[in-house]
């Protein structure tokens, strides 16, 4: 092959594999302090000033995450911030922020929080949520369905062994992303309709959603009894406590 051949092999060969989105190093933050402090994001996410949701979680917008960026906060900041461009990137922030903690071996259990037909007021409180800075807020058919799961799972148990559940259905809510009755269903949780819910657990329950109370600081999803049934699923999972009857983890990602 000729030179000049090479050349302009080369060249084509440069159009045709010219990637449309941009790396995300590209990114330009700028801070304005007024009265409030606003937020501009100055992206070229692709050719076209746009990008769908399939590009923006493509290539290396996600993996070239930084290990020394948090992108939590980051998430947090153009939530507040609330426009287009700013969701956009706060959800490229999430998919890295995950890949960095499945690829580091951090414990941060990993979100799936920025989606679209979320509103942005949800969004937020799945936040707060996350940070045990806000309590869920139950409605009455959520309150007696989780009370129901809770008086199943550990209506004959100590106070305390009930709150556990009741965490463990809201960690595991929280994790899911979604509402309370569809991840019940999501992690198959039984619930009673034919014994009546004692005082006891409907304390526990509110104390949990509530007031934002919890046994232990760490997450938990999952849990069995083992002196009825010995269960090596949930024994290869992340072991959190043994609290009253039954043995609790965070299931692994």
């Amino acid at each position: 092959m000729s030179r000049i051949a090479f050349i302009l092999t080369s060249w084509l060969l440069a159009v045709i594999y010219v990637p449309n989105v941009v790396n995300v190093a590209a990114e330009s933050t700028t801070y304005q302090y007024e009265e409030n402090i606003t937020t501009e994001y100055n992206q070229h996410l692709n050719a076209n000033g746009d990008a769908s949701h399939d590009s923006l979680l493509s290539g290396i917008l996600v993996y070239d995450y930084d290990r020394n960026t948090d992108y939590w906060a980051l998430i947090k900041e153009a939530l507040t911030d609330g426009s287009p461009y700013a969701l956009k990137m706060a959800e490229i922030y999430e998919a890295q922020r995950n890949l960095k903690i499945e690829t580091e071996g951090y414990a941060n259990p990993k979100t799936n929080i920025i989606r679209a037909g979320k509103s942005i007021d949800q969004m937020k409180l799945e936040v707060m949520m996350y940070d045990g800075k806000y309590p869920y807020v139950l409605t009455a058919q959520e309150r007696a369905l989780v009370e129901r799961c809770v008086m199943a799972e550990a209506g004959n148990e100590s106070y305390r062994g009930q709150m556990a559940v009741a965490q463990a259905i809201l960690d595991g809510t929280i994790r899911s992303g979604v509402d309370v009755s569809t991840s019940i269903k999501k992690y198959r949780i039984v619930s009673r309709t034919n014994v009546p819910v004692s005082d006891s657990v409907k304390r526990a329950v509110s104390a949990v959603f509530d007031d934002g109370q919890r046994v232990t600081s760490e997450k938990m999803d999952l849990w069995y009894a083992p002196k009825r049934v010995y269960s090596s699923w949930h024994e290869s999972q992340n072991y959190v406590a043994t609290i009253g009857n039954h043995k609790f983890f965070w299931m692994n990602e």
